[in-house]
């Protein structure tokens, strides 16, 4: 890389073994192979894949098209180490577990712009439609040294579609079970030195019944949403570019009373930049952006039609960011910038500070990082620090370092360490008390961050036509935020911790035409406070995928299996593990017609992510697309 401008580790350790003789062996016999992808994710700069030091999950354009996938939460759910929850379907409520960690421990940014909302930490992903995006990067491990709070388990960036080439028109139908249709209009490409990408999609379902227990009712859910992606190359190397993505809808869920319940959304990213280059060994980027997360719960009473507002989610968020890569040596890259951000919370609630007694919904964090990337030719180092100054909470100070060894046989081990921590949510701070079931819930102003310190051992390689990683690590995580009870009254504090080691083997490539991408993972998430297991996480997660192309048909399949996790309950309740098989085919009819379709769940198979919410049935989907010469 040259800058030009323990019982978890004890039971798999044979396991580990067995992977590194094989891959080495193989690695002898084969030509080597290396991965040409860039990310930006893993160091905040541009990167080839193999020259990363971070474990990092690409997927692309094509490869979101080719899995037919009808929700972002279906692109990401074969990704190493994450494991994705839902309550009922499209459109439900949606968790995401990276490596483990708490659903509210990866964050995620759309172009950039960090999307976790300021009252619950989550972030709206079940509401982001694939047509409109480039490409997905998945990084796994503690990131708070680059992006500040909530980046415990890593970071998820999204970024929308960019056009290329000369412009083309696509226009895709579909439909299938369960009154599902979808309609996506895409316009994209170059002229001269500007690139552009214009998209508008409509989906539709009636759904089925989320819940287990409730009444067997449809649980529809709908989706308009518009992306538009621009981007200028000036003649002295600059580059100028805006984004604009727009979702809204209504997603229905099961109530035990006699009302119709529903979710009413609309959330709206836009993101400005420019990059420049300062001199020959120095480019600075200016990045802006502002996102508005609006969800209203809605209930209608069913003998009335009156509709009430049950609780109300909106987050207004301004960003800005300056980034700079300075290479001051050959083998020398230093990434300085700063950051700030400032979350507006309208919710309907009274957040009051009680040492001032004013309301409070409005907080702002500014920072500062620096990070310097080293090739020291044996081997690449990387270090960095960060410090994040947030009204709420004060100052916090994360760091993380990275050593990789490059191994004969295109092979390298990479030993790395990071510090990480969560910022408490506006809500856990300063909402008012409320009363369920007898019981008065409070929040506390005087919550501290949720702080981690990880270590991790990756050994990896690259053949012509074949990839593999081995992942052993230990995420330990302290003053978790949950509520504890003292007679009647619940009250948020700083008393959990919590111990997750891991192990993840990722193997991939071509062999006899197919595709294949597979990986599975072994976790040991314990909550140290009770001796449990965390909630909601299986110890052991398998995905295989399988695509291959004969002519003008494309054949492929999806396996994914998990073993059993615990769900909420006293004592926590079992949910037993499952297996589900997909299988999509698609044909190009003509050069400008391509035909395509998907057989979900195909076995119908009856399991559960979150324990008393339904999967979805077996179902199928076709759609036709057609992209005409202009």
């Amino acid at each position: 890389m040259s800058f030009n401008h323990r019982s978890i580790f004890a039971r798999t350790g044979l396991s580990v073994a067995v992977v590194m003789s094989v891959m080495s062996s193989a690695a002898a016999a084969e030509e080597l192979y290396k991965l040409v992808e860039v990310v930006v994710t893993a160091a905040r700069t541009a990167q080839t894949v193999d020259e990363t030091l971070a474990p990092v999950t690409v997927i692309s354009r094509e490869q979101i098209e080719r899995s037919q996938a009808k929700s972002v939460t279906e692109v990401l759910r074969t990704t190493p180490g994450l494991q994705v929850t839902e309550s009922g379907g499209q459109g439900s409520l949606t968790s995401i577990f990276l490596r483990g960690t708490n659903s509210n421990h990866t964050l995620v940014l759309v172009d950039g712009v960090r999307i976790n909302d300021a009252t619950g930490g989550m972030p709206s992903i079940p509401y982001l439609n694939p047509d409109q995006i480039e490409r997905i990067e998945i990084v796994r491990g503690p990131k708070s040294s680059l992006y500040g709070a909530d980046a415990i388990g890593g970071v998820i960036q999204i970024f929308t579609r960019r056009g290329s080439g000369d412009p083309r028109l696509t226009v895709k139908v579909g439909g299938g079970s369960r009154k599902t249709s979808n309609a996506d209009l895409n316009y994209g490409g170059k002229v001269e030195n500007t690139s552009f990408n214009v998209n508008t999609s409509f989906f539709e379902t009636q759904g089925f019944d989320r819940s287990v227990s409730a009444d067997a009712d449809d649980d529809a859910y709908r989706n308009k949403s518009a992306s538009v992606n621009v981007r200028h190359s000036f003649k002295n190397n600059s580059e100028a570019g805006f984004s604009i993505v727009h979702n809204q809808g209504k997603s229905e869920y099961d109530t035990s009373n006699d009302s119709e319940a529903f979710t009413e959304f609309s959330n709206t990213i836009y993101q400005l930049n420019y990059r420049f280059p300062v001199n020959d060994v120095w480019d600075a980027r200016l990045e802006a952006g502002y996102s508005v997360d609006d969800n209203a719960n809605l209930a209608k009473k069913v003998n009335t039609g009156i509709i009430s507002n049950t609780s109300k989610f909106k987050t207004n968020r301004k960003t800005l960011a300056w980034v700079n890569d300075v290479a001051w040596n050959d083998t020398q890259l230093l990434t300085i910038g700063a950051d700030y951000y400032k979350d507006d919370v309208d919710d309907g609630k009274a957040y009051i500070k009680p040492d001032s007694g004013k309301n409070i919904t409005t907080r702002s964090n500014k920072a500062v990082f620096v990070q310097n990337q080293s090739d020291l030719g044996w081997s690449d180092l990387v270090v960095g620090l960060r410090t994040d100054d947030n009204d709420a909470y004060g100052a916090h100070t994360t760091g993380n370092i990275a050593w990789g060894i490059p191994l004969p046989n295109a092979m390298k081990v990479i030993a790395s360490y990071g510090t990480a921590y969560r910022a408490p949510t506006m809500y856990q701070l300063y909402a008012p008390e409320s009363v369920y079931d007898g019981v008065t819930y409070k929040s506390n102003p005087n919550l501290r961050p949720e702080k981690s310190e990880s270590y991790e051992l990756e050994l990896k390689g690259n053949m012509r036509n074949f990839y593999w990683s081995v992942s052993i690590f230990e995420n330990n995580i302290d003053d978790l935020i949950t509520g504890e009870q003292i007679g009647n009254v619940s009250m948020q504090k700083n008393v959990a911790k919590a111990r997750i080691r891991g192990l993840e083997l990722v193997m991939g490539g071509n062999f006899s035409g197919w595709d294949i991408a597979s990986n599975l993972t072994f976790l040991d998430p314990k909550d140290l406070s009770t001796g449990d297991i965390l909630l909601k996480r299986a110890r052991q997660e398998l995905n295989i995928g399988l695509d291959r192309q004969i002519g003008q048909f494309s054949l492929g399949g999806e396996l994914r299996a998990r073993s059993k996790t615990m769900h909420y309950g006293t004592p926590a309740v079992p949910a037993p593990g499952y297996g589900v098989f997909d299988l999509r085919a698609s044909m190009q009819v003509a050069p400008e017609i391509k035909t395509e379709v998907k057989l979900v769940n195909a076995f119908d198979k009856d399991y559960q992510t979150t324990l008393g919410y339904n999967p979805e049935p077996r179902g199928v989907f076709a759609s036709v697309i057609w992209s005409p010469e202009l």
